[in-house]
Order: C-alpha cells, then structure tokens, then sequence
C-alpha cells in the first residue's frame, strides 16, 4: 500500500481538525470532573460555552 505524502498545507489542516474533534463536550466534562449534563445545565450550546471562555 502506497501512502500518499502529505505536503505541510495538508499536515497543518490534518493537525487542526484533529485538534478541533478533541475540543468535544464529552473532554471538557471529563477534564473538570463533571458530566456532560453539567455543562448543558450552565450552558445551552457548545457555541455559548466557546463564546464564554471568549469573555
């Protein structure tokens, strides 16, 4: 099997999506020691708890 070498542009964009499927709900819950259920109740969305940190 032949893997195709990736150049850096398509490295770097492979790194960002990694990184952005690792900021999920599930690891921030489990990182602050609290269940997914604990987020939604102090936060509607992803996006206002994003946007939270933002401020």
């Amino acid at each position: 099997m032949n893997k195709k070498r990736l150049t850096h542009e398509e490295r770097k964009q492979e790194t960002r999506k990694i990184l952005l499927e690792s900021a999920s709900v599930d690891k921030i819950a489990e990182f602050a020691g609290f269940t997914k259920g604990a987020i939604y109740t102090h936060f509607k969305s992803k996006e206002e708890l994003f946007l939270a940190l933002l401020e």
